[in-house]
């Protein structure tokens, strides 16, 4: 008797694929349900197409368990690398487990205004890819901030920051990484 193949299913009755989608559909919903943000400096990064950096970033050696062994050389010209990288546990709903970590720093509203995408694409490669955070976080003083969901450097997301988790509140606006630069487009 022939052991016959059992045929895979199709991508659509995946039960993570549901969950992506949802995902996908709730950041879209609630980029358009609109509201007004109460950040000061009142824009987002000013991010558009430019040259990838002219130097290789720094490989990343995985999940730090520290902030300290996290932070590169001070002085290295980018405000985003110089920048204190604080790591959080990440609890579940009733704070009773730890489930994971998040990391994040902050800036200023001003110097959030003018950050290059040569910076941000740096900071993404050297602090958020492949680091296994549940998120990481660019946090303005004025509340909004860049958040990389999952460690992604694909698609972060611009928008309202909680004061807490300094996890994503409201959507405002997307970036993207393409050809070694980040584009951003409004929700």
């Amino acid at each position: 008797m022939d052991k016959k193949e059992k045929p895979q299913k199709p991508m659509y009755k995946k039960w993570w694929f549901w969950l992506i989608a949802l995902c996908v559909l709730g950041a879209v919903g609630n980029g358009l349900s609109g509201g007004n943000s109460s950040d000061p400096a009142g824009s987002p990064p000013s991010v558009s197409a430019s040259s990838p950096p002219a130097e290789s970033p720094p490989e990343n050696s995985g999940t730090p368990s520290s902030p300290a062994e996290s932070d590169p050389p001070a002085g290295t010209g980018n405000i985003l690398l110089d920048s204190e990288f604080i790591v959080r546990d990440v609890t579940n709903g009733t704070g009773t487990e730890v489930i994971g970590q998040c990391a994040y720093i902050e800036i200023s509203a001003e110097h959030m205004k003018n950050l290059s995408s040569d910076s941000l694409v740096e900071f993404a490669e050297a602090r958020v890819k492949d680091s296994g955070y549940n998120w990481v976080s660019i946090v303005t003083d004025g509340g909004n901030g860049i958040i990389f969901p999952g460690s992604d450097i694909i698609a972060p997301v611009y928008g309202r920051l909680s004061e807490k988790d300094k996890d994503l509140e409201e959507s405002i606006g997307f970036l993207l990484l393409s050809n070694g630069s980040y584009t951003y487009s409004e929700s």
